[in-house]
């Protein structure tokens, strides 16, 4: 399973953010996970390897690829808690419609 999702997020584009609609393209458990993660607001990487059902030092490493791909961000609250994750949504670009359509 570990093998196949990184090579899953390995062939994913780098991206500035994703829209959740982009979720849609992905297998179902990295789909299902980051899905979870959009709905709860963040993630502990405990619970994103019970998302995945991978160890954490797996799911550290599928997290770390996911950030630097610009799918997922880290974040470090305020005190001394340890570090959640949280989907990277893009932003959303205006669209201009021509006057004569």
């Amino acid at each position: 399973m570990f093998t196949q999702l990184w090579q899953e997020i390995a062939q994913l584009p780098q991206r500035d953010g994703i829209s959740p609609a982009d979720l849609l393209g992905l297998s179902e458990p990295l789909s299902l996970a980051l899905r979870h993660m959009l709905q709860e607001g963040t993630m502990s990487l405990s619970r994103f390897a019970q998302e995945l059902r991978l160890d954490p030092v797996q799911s550290g490493q599928l997290a770390q690829l996911l950030e630097s791909k610009g799918y997922i961000i880290m974040v470090v609250p305020p005190g001394a808690g340890d570090a959640v994750y949280r989907v990277n949504l893009s932003r959303l670009r205006g669209r201009t419609v021509p006057l004569n359509f």
